[in-house]
């Protein structure tokens, strides 16, 4: 028998009924899964995700100027591949150009903030570009890695700055300028070096040595360790440097140490470093947030160049996660 009319619209609001719960369930469903992802997202925020994967902010370089650096930054790093290759192809297909030459890629890409004029602190060889270390207040502490016995830097910092100074060298016999200052017979490097010999310690070993939670300025001079040195670094190494000034080397200098293996060699006894090899070095130091502010040829060795860079972008201090993106 045919369904009569009533019949017929109560089975039509039936289906509508029906059809509006499973709306009701679907939306239930969706809000319920915004909001589990809106917890996870909150939650790798503050550090409770279970992969605390580092993403970087704008540490201390607020403002136009800093949103203007982090953008340098960001394209000198998703550039530097294709730019190394047409470097070369410009040497005639060379990866070892001479002398300066092979440095000539990494010119400078950012500057000092706002108020702190690059000038050099210290004389002669010794002394290095900065952004102005005078406006820091103490307690400051700032680290100088190899000295020769030469300390024109250190006498520029105490000069100018309230801070402390660091000196490590294990090369030397060192010598006390003030009450400011440190000398400590040791030399940084990498941490199979440190395992080997009492010689040798890591950065991060130092900086807890020395009860240092944050470091201005880095000097390093340390004729070709600086590869192993910096290649300890990751994002939540401690007390990364807010200024590194680097004598950089592509030609294997001479070493004091008898201990065999690369370890105790400089840029691990690999001889003469290429342009990619380079262009890796600045990379890696770019992924951690570092700029280059600064390069001046080093006129008494035609296979070493002066850097000065910048920390820009950085994990936050506490390790927790969060992003902060540039207009």
């Amino acid at each position: 028998m045919a369904p009569t009319r009533d019949e017929k619209c109560t089975h039509m609001f039936s289906q509508r009924n029906a059809t509006r719960q499973r709306f009701q369930r679907t939306n239930h469903i969706r809000t319920i899964s915004n909001t589990i992802y809106i917890l996870l997202m909150y939650a790798s925020l503050i550090g409770l995700a279970s992969a605390d994967v580092p993403l970087r902010v704008l540490p201390r370089q607020a403002g136009e100027w800093g949103n203007w650096a982090y953008r340098n930054l960001s394209t000198w790093r998703s550039t530097i591949f294709g730019r190394t290759q047409q470097f070369i192809v410009s040497k005639n297909n060379s990866e070892y150009p001479p002398a300066w030459e092979r440095f000539d890629l990494f010119q400078p890409f950012i500057s000092c903030p706002p108020g702190r004029t690059l000038r050099r602190v210290g004389q002669g060889d010794g002394g290095k570009w900065l952004c102005d270390p005078s406006t820091l207040n103490a307690p400051c502490t700032i680290i100088s890695l190899g000295s020769g016995m030469e300390f024109t830097f250190e006498r520029g910092i105490l000069a100018d700055t309230p801070c402390k100074v660091l000196t490590a060298d294990c090369t030397v016999t060192g010598s006390i300028l003030s009450e400011r200052h440190t000398f400590l017979p040791l030399c940084v490097g990498s941490a199979a070096a440190a395992q080997r010999s009492n010689q040798f310690t890591t950065y991060e070993a130092l900086v807890t040595r020395a009860q240092v939670e944050a470091v201005p300025v880095l000097k390093i001079d340390v004729e070709a360790f600086e590869y192993p040195v910096f290649a300890e670094w990751h994002e939540h190494t401690a007390a990364l440097p807010e200024q590194i000034a680097v004598e950089v080397h592509w030609g294997e200098g001479d070493t004091p140490f008898n201990e065999p293996g690369p370890e105790f060699k400089p840029q691990w006894g690999r001889g003469s470093l290429s342009v990619s090899d380079l262009s890796l070095f600045f990379f890696h130091l770019a992924n951690l947030g570092y700029g280059i502010i600064n390069q001046e040829r080093n006129l008494n060795c035609d296979q070493c160049s002066e850097f000065t860079l910048l920390r820009v972008e950085s994990v936050p201090r506490n390790g927790r996660t969060l992003r902060r993106f540039a207009p």
